[in-house]
């Protein structure tokens, strides 16, 4: 077991164990399928929280990260804001952040280790060194089935009892949470679907990014979505540790928003030119990206700047009335 293993299983316990001692604080609800597996309720039917979400986006980096909540102006209009630092980032941020369809729901976290070791032919490779492999963030608008719980079991190569299912959805206050959370995991997704670029050479990684504001239809195409707040106005610092030919000033401008062809859109027009449908947006791969980016030179100590907030462009979905 390497170092993020080691603390990814401590951390992870002590995180759930923090849901349930403060499920009531943070608008919780724990249950226990018939399958014997465990549901978290942090949005479906229980009003779930800001907190819970910093906590769940923790759990998604299979807690080696920090997170912190704060407050933040854009254009005039004060939203929250969540910050993240990743501590392995390509293993955290990436390995487990990455969400992955899993029969019609968006599933990340520890779990991504047993469903990836499945997919490679050998089930269960990382139950017994790691249980906590067993916790999946699921971003769903309802409650799983025991049907989808079990295929979920089958394909990650656990037994129901061996799951713990967080499950919140986007229109939540921890649903818009956890996305705002996943600015770092943007960074290195983007380095690796996008780009074509080694994440690992990224020795630290923070950043931040405005919470959307909640609501309660998801067929609202015109309100402000947690991508946008993440496209126009989402930011991160990295040190990198790059290579001499490098063209750092070159990443630094492919990792922002600004370099796609989807700049100057929201994600609700981009959704709606598709139906609705997600994995048919054109040039899925490049949709991750977030608004500033800031790379460090390890080896030279310069710094290489990208990107910009767009407080103006956000001042549209923002105030609107209707």
């Amino acid at each position: 077991m390497n170092v993020a293993q080691f603390q990814m299983e401590k951390r992870c316990r002590t995180l759930l164990g923090r849901l349930w001692n403060h499920r009531d604080d943070y608008g919780l609800r724990f249950a226990t399928l018939d399958s014997g597996a465990q549901i978290v309720d942090a949005g479906v039917e229980v009003r779930g929280s800001l907190e819970a979400g910093r906590l769940i986006t923790e759990l998604c980096q299979g807690g080696c990260c920090t997170t912190s909540l704060d407050l933040t102006d854009i254009g005039g209009i004060v939203l929250p804001r969540i910050t993240v630092q990743s501590f392995f980032p390509t293993f955290s941020a990436y390995g487990l952040q990455a969400a992955c369809d899993v029969d019609g729901r968006m599933v990340s976290g520890p779990i991504r280790l047993c469903l990836e070791a499945s997919q490679r032919g050998v089930p269960g490779i990382m139950i017994e060194p790691v249980p906590a492999c067993g916790i999946a963030v699921v971003q769903s608008d309802d409650l799983p089935s025991e049907a989808w719980v079990r295929s979920l079991a089958s394909q990650s190569g656990l037994r129901p009892p061996e799951l713990t299912l967080v499950v919140a959805p986007v229109l939540s206050a921890a649903g818009a949470t956890q996305i705002a959370g996943r600015v770092n995991e943007n960074v290195i997704f983007s380095m690796e679907q996008s780009i074509g670029s080694d994440s690992s050479r990224v020795k630290q990684l923070i950043g931040s990014s405005p919470i959307a504001p909640l609501g309660k239809d998801p067929n609202d195409y015109g309100r402000p979505f947690p991508d946008d707040l993440l496209h126009y106005a989402g930011r991160a610092y990295l040190v990198l540790e790059a290579k001499p030919e490098e063209d750092v000033q070159k990443l630094a401008d492919a990792l922002c928003f600004q370099s796609t062809s989807h700049y100057g859109k929201f994600f609700g027009k981009i959704l709606e030119e598709v139906n609705g449908v997600f994995m048919d947006i054109p040039g899925l791969l490049d949709i991750n990206k977030i608004a500033q980016v800031t790379i460090n030179d390890l080896n030279t100590g310069m710094l290489y700047h990208a990107g910009r907030q767009e407080y103006a462009l956000l001042n549209e979905p923002l105030t609107r009335r209707s």
